[in-house]
């Protein structure tokens, strides 16, 4: 990006050669996680969404994937907690990439042993399905018991037993309300607790590497502060923080606002930009249990 357009958004970077006042040194280059990856060209898990149901002990995972079905194509699915199966179950993608223009939807609805799949289709392979959790199984994620699931999915030819694509993820499960007190006031909830948020804010800034974490154990180093010191959460301030430092703070317990740095000139096209960074900031975060609030403008 030009490092003097003021209608991007650039947070804490400063337009000018020397920081001054409240700015800091500008960043260039790629500063997050990167890494290469064989995808086949047949198939490919594209995009996961997990959203979390305490009230029914149940899972509901909204997944893309790019291919055309076959009636021997299956999505294997496992979770599991503590390394232990909780439970497992396939789904037949043989209705994959075969929705016509005409029909634009289309609702399976099954029910095998403890699991309420329901698959509803917006385009040609997106669909949704859920997973029941049993209730004894149940294990709510929240600051003093972090507890993360974790999550297997597999597109594999159940004839050849071949495996197309797969991924590894987790998830929590909790709950954000808001309930009203007697006077009238409201309270922020985490599973129908009250929560009383006592945040840092958390600038990203890394006295050699600027934007980028030098390694995991300095993330969660910096996270242990926040817990040492008998805070609960961070506000991340005006920047889109790694994924890395997210999955500690699930893993770790601390809750998390998130962010996004601001553009300095106020325009039609730095709204433009905020609105559409942003989007893609919520989407790419949206499975993380510790973010419980996100804020578009400082």
């Amino acid at each position: 990006d030009p490092s003097q357009d003021l209608e991007i958004l650039r947070g804490k970077q400063f337009w000018k050669t020397e920081i001054e006042t409240i700015f800091y040194p500008r960043v260039s280059g790629i500063w997050q996680t990167v890494w290469l990856e064989y995808l086949s060209p047949e198939y490919q898990i594209d995009d996961l969404k997990i959203t979390p149901n305490i009230d029914k002990s149940e899972v509901i995972f909204e997944i893309h994937i790019n291919g055309i079905g076959f009636s021997e194509l299956f999505l294997i699915i496992e979770v599991l907690f503590d390394n232990k199966t909780i439970t497992q179950d396939k789904i037949n993608l043989d209705f994959i990439g075969k929705i016509g223009k005409k029909k634009n939807k289309k609702v399976i609805k099954e029910r095998i042993e403890i699991f309420h799949k329901n698959m509803f289709h917006e385009n040609q392979s997106r669909f949704n399905f859920k997973v029941a959790i049993p209730n004894n199984l149940l294990h709510l994620w929240d600051v003093e018991n972090p507890n993360l699931y974790d999550l297997s999915l597999k597109i594999q030819n159940e004839k050849t037993g071949e495996i197309y694509d797969g991924i590894s993820s987790y998830f929590g499960m909790r709950k954000i309300s808001i309930s009203e007190k007697e006077n009238g006031s409201k309270q922020i909830l985490l599973n129908y607790k009250p929560l009383y948020q006592k945040l840092f804010l958390v600038q990203g800034y890394w006295p050699d590497s600027l934007y980028t974490p030098p390694s995991d154990e300095h993330i969660k180093k910096d996270i242990q502060y926040v817990l040492d010191f008998g805070f609960n959460g961070l506000r991340t301030h005006q920047k889109a923080f790694d994924p890395r430092f997210l999955y500690w703070c699930d893993k770790m317990g601390v809750l998390v606002w998130g962010e996004i740095g601001n553009a300095y000139r106020f325009s039609v096209k730095s709204q433009l930009k905020l609105i559409n960074e942003f989007v893609a900031e919520v989407e790419r975060d949206y499975n993380h249990p510790s973010i419980i609030a996100w804020a578009p403008l400082n």
